[in-house]
């Protein structure tokens, strides 16, 4: 019986995406939303944008909230979301079923299919539920989420995560990537030796209390 729930929910979900893709109603983000966030910098380590267009694929379930964090920086008006969706529940089970997304002036911002939908047509075709919203003028009075949108450095740990981002646009071939990535190294003045011997250098209970990014 749930085998035959899942494809039925998924034969109703492709018919309103096409029909959605058809009506404009669907669409990829605008520029201006990814020029917003130029300036943005997720865990003060990696330039929003390279976050949301190039860590895509390494990312465990439930990134979507980080996602969707991002994302709403590049508003000034805008709803950090949080819900369940029908459709994650049937493929994962209800346990699995939570989402997180971002909504501004009738438009749903999905961060995990890099996508815009018309409100309406999203929560008819995802079966969204128990929703929660936040305001981005709540949000701004977070000191980290301050702090990624002022741009801010975490210079200790770019060792860790820099030479993530190396391996991965390497492994990809993904030359898009890593001219973004050396403008970013060059913007930050990063130095892999010159910050490691600093950890080296500090005293251990100093280096202790120094916490570390959130991870890719």
């Amino acid at each position: 019986m749930k085998s035959l729930k899942k494809k039925l929910y998924q034969k109703k979900f492709r018919l309103l995406w096409a029909d959605g893709e058809e009506k404009g109603f669907i669409l990829p983000f605008e520029k201006e939303m990814y020029k917003a966030l130029e300036d943005v910098v997720y865990a003060g380590t990696t330039p929003a944008n390279m976050y949301l267009v190039h860590l895509k694929p390494i990312h465990p379930p439930m990134k979507c909230y980080d996602r969707s964090e991002v994302i709403s920086m590049a508003f000034k008006d805008c709803h950090l979301v949080r819900g369940k969706l029908k459709l994650l529940e049937l493929e994962s089970g209800p346990d699995k079923a939570g989402h997180g997304w971002v909504e501004k002036g009738g438009w749903v911002y999905d961060p995990t299919y890099m996508m815009k939908f018309k409100r309406s047509l999203y929560y008819e075709m995802f079966g969204v539920s128990d929703v929660q919203k936040i305001h981005r003028n709540e949000l701004e009075k977070d000191e980290y989420y301050q702090r990624c949108l002022a741009g801010h450095i975490e210079r200790l740990w770019l060792i860790m995560t820099i030479p993530i981002l190396e391996e991965r646009a390497a492994k990809e071939k993904n030359t898009k990537m890593m001219n973004e990535l050396e403008i970013f190294k060059k913007k930050v003045n990063y130095d892999y030796k010159a910050i490691q011997n600093e950890l080296f250098s500090m005293p251990a209970e100093v280096l202790a209390k120094t916490k570390p990014p959130k991870l890719l």
